[in-house]
């Protein structure tokens, strides 16, 4: 299936808009329609939310003066075409139907872990499976979360087969001494729990997306 490259076409869009060839009407709904064809799935796709913050800000130009329209037309291409820097932030919850679920027992184990169980055998070869799977591509924002979760077990665990038991280290710090460890087992547990959470639809987190050079990088803050 093709996916549709929305920039390019939010681009052309605000292109026909500046030189007058279409007027604030046609531009408003043609991002609203935007918007309501990325909420049936693409918004997940990260090249696609990328775009969100300015579809966001088209959409709502329709009842402004002239002076704020095209003000906030010119900004939203010359942020697109590198001219411009900027950041947009905003709340996000995944729907229960567009939940991934690479992770089905995780939160089990790790449940029973953090009420002082130790994990079976059977926990550090499912945990260490999951530690060891390669995400080479992050195209979606389940993919983004999912690469989030592994890195931060691979940060903090080691798990030895062979000698059947476990290890708890930070394996990567900066400017935090042994002695007043900012970072416990216990806060990377529930940081894990939270992405978890976002993961699987039951939690809100932000996305903030910062455009250089008119590319914008997503990232998620829990």
């Amino acid at each position: 299936m093709v996916q549709m490259d929305y920039k390019c076409m939010i681009i052309h869009k605000l292109t026909q808009y500046l030189s007058r060839e279409i007027q604030r009407e046609e531009l408003c709904k043609y991002a609203t329609d935007m918007i309501h064809k990325m909420l049936r799935g693409d918004i997940f796709i990260l090249k696609n939310l990328e775009i969100w913050g300015i579809l966001t800000e088209i959409s709502g130009i329709d009842d402004a003066d002239d002076f704020y329209c095209d003000d906030t037309v010119k900004h939203c291409f010359e942020v697109l075409k590198g001219i411009k820097n900027t950041t947009f932030t905003f709340a996000m919850h995944i729907p229960k139907e567009y939940t991934g679920d690479s992770f089905p027992e995780i939160e089990e184990m790790l449940v029973e872990y953090k009420k002082g169980k130790d994990f079976s055998t059977d926990a550090m070869l499912k945990l260490k499976a999951i530690m060891e799977r390669k995400v080479d591509i992050v195209t979606t924002l389940n993919d983004m979360i999912e690469s989030q979760i592994i890195d931060l077990l691979k940060l903090g665990y080691t798990f030895y087969d062979e000698e059947g038991n476990n290890a708890f280290l930070i394996k990567s710090t900066v400017f935090i001494s042994d002695e007043k460890a900012m970072l416990s087992e216990e806060k990377l547990l529930d940081k894990i729990f939270t992405l978890l959470e976002c993961y699987r639809g039951k939690r809100s987190f932000f996305v903030q997306i910062i455009y250089r050079e008119g590319r914008g990088n997503v990232s998620i803050l829990v």
